[in-house]
């Protein structure tokens, strides 16, 4: 099934995520990602700012796995980080 086929923004959960909110956590990311040169932690004892980043990166490789993640979204990923998709 072609991932743009979903209504825009239907998370693997079933929720409307706003594009504009998660463009917002996408750009966070890859700042993260170019002034630490690492990927955000998910877990203690990680700061609470970064453990989001963390926790909202996993869910898109979460999304990836189950095929939830939209196609436009992953392009975006592929180009602003590099490296995301787990091996």
């Amino acid at each position: 099934m072609d991932d743009d086929r979903r209504p825009p923004g239907r998370g693997s959960w079933g929720f409307q995520v706003q594009e504009a909110h998660w463009q917002q956590r996408l750009e966070a990311v890859a700042s993260f990602r170019a002034k630490q040169d690492r990927w955000p932690r998910s877990a203690p004892p990680a700061p609470f700012e970064e453990r989001q980043l963390g926790q909202w990166l996993g869910t898109q490789r979460r999304d990836l796995r189950t095929r939830a993640l939209l196609d436009h979204r992953k392009r975006q990923l592929d180009r602003l980080l590099p490296g995301w998709r787990p091996l």
